[in-house]
């Protein structure tokens, strides 16, 4: 498995925008979540991914948000984890749908 940093932003607690750079690409998961959540941000995250390929289309994905962290397994085995850079109470398992976009 290949790892890659970046950051994790919601600003309304129901969606979310993920950002890595893998190879000077720049690779987005863009998600709703359910149920809302209070806003989150996370400037330490880490993509878990087999390969590039696994970064494309529109997947399901389920997680936790809070107290201190945040953790997104998407469908295909691919996880987006990191510490909240603000606690969040309570811990909240979500669920929704994203999709991969790169540039």
């Amino acid at each position: 498995m290949s790892t890659a940093t970046g950051n994790i932003l919601s600003i309304n607690g129901s969606k979310f925008t993920s950002v890595f750079i893998i190879d000077e690409i720049q690779y987005s998961f863009v998600g709703s979540i359910s149920p809302s959540v209070q806003p989150f941000n996370c400037s330490n995250a880490v993509l878990t991914y087999g390969s590039v390929d696994d970064l494309t289309t529109s997947r399901g994905f389920e997680g936790q948000v809070g107290v201190t962290k945040i953790t997104v397994t998407v469908e295909n085995g691919v996880t987006i984890s990191g510490r909240l850079n603000v606690q969040l109470s309570p811990a909240t398992s979500i669920s929704g749908g994203g999709t991969w976009t790169s540039n």
